[in-house]
C-alpha cells in the first residue's frame, strides 16, 4: 500500500440507517486527479455567500446554503481521522452504482468534499472503445465518472451545499428539514374547518409538501396573528376564495384550490406590482 491511496473514501448504500465506510485503494495518477477535483469544488464552494438552508430559496450562482452545527456522522468522522482503520473497497458482483451512494476525501484545507454518485456517473464492465493519444483504444472495467463540482463540504461545523435533494443523497438530513407530523396537523386542523373530507382521510393523503406548508404555517402562527376575516379579505386581493365556516376558514375540497389555499397561508403567492397578476413564488427568503 502507498501513502497516496488512504484518502479517498466511499459511502455505501445500505438498506439500514447505519453509515458504511470504505478506502478507494488507487494508483498516483488516480489520487493526484481526484485530489485536485476536490481541491477546486472545494475553492469554488468556499468563496459563495452563505446563506442559512431555507426550503423555500433558490440560491443564486454565487450564493450557497449552509447548516450551521452540522453533526458528522461517527463512522465518516472515524474514517477521515484514521483512514488506515477503515477496509478497502472490493466492488461486489451487483453493479457498483448498487455498492456506493457517495464519494468523499479530506482536502488540503482540512475541509471534508463530497460527491453523490448518479447512476449516470458509473461506467459498466461492458467493453468501451475511446479514443486516447489519437488512436481508438479498448477499455474494460467498472468505474465512475466525476462531475466538475461537488455536492458538499465540511468546513468545521457548517454544511455546505448548493441542492439539498443532493446533499441528503449523501447523509441524513431529516433532523434539519422539517414536516408536519400528525400530531402538527391534528393542531392546524383544530383552527380550520374542512370542506368535506374527514380527518383521518385528509391526513392519510397529505403529501410532503403540503405538509411542509402546515408546518411553517404553524410555526409562524398565521392562524392565531390573524382572524378569518383578516385572511378571507387579504386573499380576496390575489384572487383567493376562501370560505368562514362557523367561525374557521374553511380547506377547499378541490385539489387544485387547496394548494393555493396553503401556499397563500405560506406566504407563497404575490401580486404584481406593475401587472398586478398573481403569481406563484418557489424561492422566497426574509430580508434581514
Amino acid at each position: 500500500m502507498s501513502e497516496y491511496d488512504f484518502s479517498i473514501m466511499v459511502i455505501l448504500k445500505t438498506e439500514k440507517e447505519d453509515v458504511q465506510v470504505r478506502r478507494l485503494s488507487v494508483d498516483r495518477n488516480a489520487n493526484n486527479s481526484m485530489s485536485y477535483y476536490f481541491q477546486k469544488g472545494d475553492e469554488r464552494l468556499i468563496e459563495k455567500t452563505k446563506v442559512e438552508y431555507c426550503p423555500d430559496y433558490k440560491t443564486e450562482s454565487d450564493e450557497v446554503f449552509i447548516i450551521s452545527d452540522f453533526v458528522l456522522p461517527d463512522r465518516i468522522k472515524e474514517a477521515i481521522e484514521q483512514p488506515l482503520s477503515v477496509e478497502i473497497y472490493s466492488p461486489s458482483k451487483r453493479s457498483m452504482s448498487k455498492d456506493i451512494k457517495a464519494i468523499f476525501m479530506k482536502t488540503s484545507t482540512d475541509r471534508i468534499a463530497f460527491q453523490h454518485l448518479d447512476n449516470h456517473m458509473y461506467l459498466t464492465n461492458k467493453k468501451r472503445i475511446v479514443f486516447s493519444k489519437n488512436t481508438f483504444t479498448e477499455e474494460t472495467g467498472a468505474g465512475f465518472i466525476l462531475p466538475d463540482c461537488i455536492d458538499c463540504l465540511l468546513s468545521e461545523r457548517e454544511l455546505l451545499f448548493r441542492s439539498f435533494y443532493n446533499a441528503k443523497q449523501i447523509m441524513d438530513l431529516s433532523d434539519y428539514f422539517n414536516i408536519a407530523t400528525d400530531e402538527d396537523v391534528n393542531e392546524f386542523l383544530n383552527l380550520v374547518s374542512l370542506e368535506s373530507h374527514s380527518t383521518d382521510s385528509f391526513i392519510k393523503n397529505l403529501n410532503q409538501s403540503t405538509r411542509c406548508r402546515i408546518y411553517k404555517i404553524n410555526k409562524a402562527r398565521v392562524l392565531e396573528k390573524y382572524s378569518p376575516e383578516q385572511i378571507c379579505n387579504k386573499a380576496v386581493g390575489l384572487g383567493i376564495n376562501i370560505k368562514i365556516d362557523n367561525g374557521k376558514i374553511m380547506i377547499p375540497n378541490d385539489n387544485k384550490e387547496q394548494k393555493s389555499f396553503f401556499t397563500f397561508l405560506d406566504e407563497g403567492l404575490y401580486k404584481g406590482p406593475l401587472s398586478e397578476s398573481t403569481y406563484i413564488t418557489n424561492s422566497k427568503r426574509k430580508l434581514d
